[in-house]
């Protein structure tokens, strides 16, 4: 690791962490043991991390599945899984994980040492009392066995009301936040704020 050789070679005396260990308060003792796989990774999204408590005292039975293909859904996942949890996700694009980027093969080492299931290219179609049914792109439908169901899927932009208003009004109109695409909080406030300037 790039910070041992730091202190090792006298580059340092000591290494201090904020993100990391925001993104996985356990970095520290994974790192003693050489275990860099096990770390999960910080993603420089700048938004302030969760401590994996998102699911505060849920009960969640024994078999979870999981909808969506992101890092929450990932942490989330993982969280399930290292807790005795059988964990399935369900992603609608044909990879998981696909829009992660640096941090990917990072997850993916992590979700394989867990043994979960990925089902990519399907979409949540309904609700049973113990199961998922999924559907994948031809119509075809599959039940997951599932005590409990996580949604932790992305978000798609509503712009049909900004349409309306461009097409029926004379109004000057400003698009900033989610209805652009849905983005981090950051992305809004910074819109939201040169958006005032230039009115």
């Amino acid at each position: 690791m790039i910070i041992a050789g730091h202190i090792q070679g006298g580059a340092a005396d000591f290494i201090a962490l904020g993100r990391p260990l925001l993104a996985d308060p356990k970095w520290p003792i994974k790192a003693k043991e050489g275990r860099p796989e096990d770390i999960a990774p910080c993603i420089r999204c700048n938004e302030g991390c969760h401590d994996r408590g998102m699911l505060g005292n849920a009960k969640t039975g024994e078999k979870v599945v999981v909808i969506g293909g992101g890092v929450m859904a990932a942490e989330v996942g993982l969280y399930l899984a290292e807790q005795g949890k059988e964990v399935a996700f369900v992603e609608m694009l044909d990879e998981f994980m696909a829009e992660i980027g640096i941090n990917r093969n990072a997850y993916n080492a992590r979700l394989a040492a867990q043994n979960i299931i990925v089902h990519t290219g399907k979409l949540l179609y309904g609700v049973l009392d113990k199961a998922a049914v999924i559907i994948d792109r031809y119509g075809k439908k599959q039940e997951l066995p599932a005590d409990s169901i996580v949604l932790a899927a992305g978000f798609s932009p509503q712009k049909e009301l900004r349409r309306r208003f461009e097409d029926e009004t004379d109004l000057e109109i400003y698009a900033v936040g989610d209805c652009m695409g849905a983005r981090m909080i950051f992305d809004a406030i910074h819109e939201g704020f040169l958006t005032a300037r230039r009115i």
